[in-house]
């Protein structure tokens, strides 16, 4: 049996909704042979009946896990395909654009390739990982941030991720530090313009800002070898909004109840 060319995985867990509208992406398409794995990080809802009745046994797990990159990891070991993308429950593919960024990284003999994507209705653009580092080391840590690839919109060699897997002592921001460690070690990493997925929002970066600075403050450290004030400046401007935000929702919560 031929292997595929890629393996899409899937983390979810209690998300029946957007692991349909996932699966319904992937089924639609074409010309690209492909496996379609589900760890799912043992739900409550009516998750496993549709994956018993939807996918082989052979495609889906669901058992406890450490969260989303100890589930994608668990993932990327039983890849079979050449290329691996990981897409979570609730995202979905810009098919033509997805075809492109395969071709890409055949005719590139690409580690990582990885394009653009949609967040919030909006078009999210990506760029080079060397502009990237370079901005961040003179402190725009702005620019690092909003241009940095989602790893939803990220080709990876299967045998890169399962040699390098993500490191799971960063619970939100360790698809930051991934593509970060793969550029010092000298990976073939291209970026290939064009929307390679739309991003459902709601995500751990946005349910647990606080860590998930936190985390960006690490990397950015050890990106620049030592502190960047005018990066650490920037995240600690985002830390006061959120905090700001969260004040405004208690208060009103407390003082005029729905």
């Amino acid at each position: 049996m031929t292997a595929p060319v890629v393996t899409i995985i899937t983390v979810t867990r209690n998300n029946l909704a957007g692991l349909q509208a996932t699966r319904a992406s992937v089924l639609a398409l074409k010309n690209i042979t492909y496996e379609h794995l589900v760890v799912d990080g043992a739900s409550t809802d009516q998750t496993v009946p549709y994956l018993e009745t939807n996918f082989k046994p052979t495609d889906w797990t669901s058992q406890p896990d450490g969260g989303p990159y100890d589930a994608m990891n668990q993932g990327a070991t039983r890849a079979q395909g050449k290329y691996v993308l990981f897409l979570n429950a609730g995202d979905t593919l810009i098919h033509e654009h997805f075809s492109q960024l395969i071709q890409a990284a055949e005719k590139g003999h690409a580690d990582v390739v990885y394009g653009d994507h949609i967040f919030n209705k909006k078009i999210r653009r990506a760029t080079e990982v060397r502009i990237l580092h370079e901005e961040l080391l003179k402190g725009n840590a702005r620019f690092w941030l909003t241009r940095h690839p989602c790893h939803q919109a990220t080709l990876i060699r299967t045998d890169i991720i399962k040699k390098h897997p993500y490191d799971l002592t960063y619970h939100i921001a360790a698809d930051f530090n991934w593509l970060e460690k793969l550029r010092e070690q000298g990976a073939r990493i291209l970026y290939q313009p064009g929307v390679i997925c739309c991003y459902q929002p709601g995500g751990l970066s946005n349910q647990k800002l606080p860590r998930c600075l936190a985390e960006w403050h690490r990397i950015i450290h050890h990106q620049c070898q030592g502190e960047n004030p005018l990066a650490r400046n920037y995240l600690s401007k985002l830390l006061a909004r959120h905090l700001r935000r969260k004040a405004r929702q208690r208060c009103k919560q407390r003082f005029w109840p729905l």
